[in-house]
Order: C-alpha cells, then structure tokens, then sequence
C-alpha cells in the first residue's frame, strides 16, 4: 500500500509540475511581442504517425531600409542608376522624337495676327519660324510651311 501511495504522489507532483511549467509559458508568452507560429504537420499528415513537432514561435521583424542598403549595396547602385538612366532618356527622347517626324516630313503654320490693343487684324506683319518667313494678309491671317517639328522661337514685326 505505500508503494502505491509514493506512485499517486509522484505522479500528483508530476502533474503539478506540468501545470507550473505551463504557467510559466503562459506568462511569458503575454510578455514577448507578437509572433508568427510556424505550421507544423499533424500526425495525419506524417506517414510514420509518430507525433508532430510543437509550434516554434518567432518574432515578426520590421523593415529597415537602411539595413537593406548596406546589405544590398549593388542592387541600390543598379537601382539608383536605373532611374538615373530612365531620367536622361525621357529628356533625351523629347528632343529625338521631334528628329524623327522631321525625317518623314514638314509642318505648316497658320497665325492670325492682331493688335494687342485694338484686338483688330494686322495686315503686313513679317513673321519669321524656324528661318521660314511671310507676310501676314489684309485680314491679318499668315501660313508659314516646310518648319520643321519642335520647338522654335517666333518673332512678329510690324511693317510701315
């Protein structure tokens, strides 16, 4: 009957030594930041049927950019260069596009000249584009042709 009686309390001691250490789980798990739970598989998903792993819990961890650039130090270049890259062709296309239309033809240019005061056509106003010029009408209208595409300055004189 003693033997019996040391088993329950080793067995009761056991016991509560489990439920302390899963106090202390407990309570330490309220005071670590949020985790993410790995998966672990169920004993139906493992063929052998031997238990599965328990969760292992592993702290979320933020951005850091400055991190990632000293560890990164040739993608940052290549990005940097990159846009740096993209920056000059869209400067450099703006100026291309307009070569590439004057390769397949020329513009034309229609102005009505009037006077800034009167709001009443100028007629014979020089109009010069592009080393183009021409004459306005008596109804103050010009067309200059053959400029090419772009841009260009216009100078408009009045004629005695």
């Amino acid at each position: 009957m003693a033997k019996a009686k040391e088993k329950q309390t080793k067995a009761e001691q056991e016991q509560e030594a489990n439920v302390s250490e899963l106090d202390i789980k407990d309570d330490q798990t309220e005071e670590t930041p949020a985790v993410e739970e790995e998966s672990s598989t169920s004993p139906a998903d493992n063929p052998d049927g031997a238990a599965s792993e328990t969760p292992v819990a592993t702290p979320k961890k933020k951005f850091n950019l400055k991190q990632w650039v000293r560890v990164h130090k040739w993608a940052t270049a290549g990005i940097v260069a990159a846009v740096l890259v993209v920056a000059a062709l869209g400067v450099w296309f703006t100026d291309a596009k307009f070569a590439v239309l004057n390769l397949f033809g020329k513009s034309s240019l229609e102005l009505l000249i009037t006077d800034d005061k009167t709001n009443q056509p100028v007629p014979n106003a020089k109009v010069t584009v592009d080393s183009q010029s021409a004459q306005s009408a008596k109804d103050g209208k010009v067309t200059i042709t053959n400029i090419h595409y772009g841009n260009d300055d216009v100078t408009v004189e009045k004629l005695a």
